[in-house]
């Protein structure tokens, strides 16, 4: 029988500088094959969605989604009017808003034909949720997607998505959200 004339004490010192060796070498590469397995979601669409549905159960309200994309002139129109104060203050009493940039927010891209199924494909696209997630009204419910109402005809028909929705939406603030949307039109050419 063969044997080896190594002292055993060596050998089994020398293990555990082996095992962290190799600890050490493959533990990065098990990271990098994680990560591109399961790659970062925070901040992604489902989680976004998610967290508002959340919010809005927690505080009795809805849940307004708003699809946009960078360089759309008619989602920063939508940007503009949310941030004025008093469109800020109608909005927030009511609903939990959700912005998802389908190009930019990861999984927007995904989430954004569960919410147009007519496939108008324009955007800006809402969609007001109930705090279940279902779709209680959509920008595209008519058959073609109103985006960012420009015209009289589609700032009544946002109000009336709106008030259909939402029905604890007073008449001063159906007034103010329209007062608001007329200020945010374009200009006309002379």
């Amino acid at each position: 029988m063969p044997t080896c004339n190594a002292d055993p004490t060596i050998a089994r010192a020398s293990r555990p500088i082996w095992r962290i060796a190799a600890v050490i070498f493959l533990l990065p590469a098990t990271g990098a094959s994680c990560s591109s397995r399961y790659p970062d979601i925070s901040g992604s669409a489902e989680l976004l969605r998610a967290a508002a549905l959340d919010q809005a159960r927690k505080e009795h309200k809805q849940v307004f989604l708003l699809f946009t994309q960078p360089n759309c002139e008619w989602c920063r129109r939508y940007d503009a009017y949310h941030s004025d104060p008093e469109v800020m203050q109608i909005i927030g009493k009511h609903f939990v808003l959700l912005k998802i940039d389908v190009m930019e927010t990861p999984g927007g891209q995904y989430m954004f034909p569960e919410y147009d199924d007519k496939e108008t494909e324009g955007l800006p696209l809402f969609s007001i949720l109930d705090s279940g997630g279902i779709t209680l009204v959509s920008s595209a419910d008519s058959g073609q997607n109103i985006g960012f109402p420009t015209t009289p005809s589609e700032v009544d028909a946002y109000l009336k998505l709106m008030t259909s929705a939402c029905p604890s939406l007073q008449s001063k603030e159906i007034d103010a959200l329209r007062r608001k949307l007329e200020s945010y039109q374009p200009e006309k050419a002379e």
